[in-house]
Order: structure tokens, then C-alpha cells, then sequence
């Protein structure tokens, strides 16, 4: 997990894993974890994305602008 700022102006938090990977696209009836990522994220203002593999490590990345300005 790293914590980072971005351009002086974004907050960004990321989370990789090594794991099996799965695809963010296929997920099945039920898991809305991903979901509710990305609803609290844009109520901030932010962005998720989430980028790997169905067969490798994964990374779900969140940024979000400092205090008063725009992602």
C-alpha cells in the first residue's frame, strides 16, 4: 500500500496484491465491494481504477484532489 501525492495537487492511494487476479468486469451476482469503491471515492471527488490480469496481481489505485481543488 502506498499512500502518495500526485502533482502537488491529488492524493493518491494505492494497493497492489500478487495474487490469482480476477476480472474486475466479471464479478459475480452479490459482490458489490468494488461497487461501493467507487461510489465513495467519486462522492469525494475522486476516481477509482483497477488494473491487472485475470491471472496476476491486481492494483486498485484511488485519487482524490487535496482539500478545493478537482481530480
Amino acid at each position: 500500500m502506498v499512500l502518495s501525492c500526485v502533482n502537488g495537487h491529488e492524493v493518491c492511494l494505492t494497493v497492489r496484491d500478487d495474487g490469482v487476479g480476477f476480472d474486475p468486469h466479471a464479478l459475480p451476482r452479490g459482490h458489490y465491494g468494488l461497487l461501493h469503491m467507487k461510489e465513495r471515492a467519486e462522492a469525494c471527488g475522486g476516481k477509482l481504477s483497477i488494473r491487472g490480469r485475470p491471472e496476476g496481481a491486481m492494483e486498485v489505485r484511488v485519487t482524490v484532489a487535496k482539500e478545493g481543488r478537482e481530480a
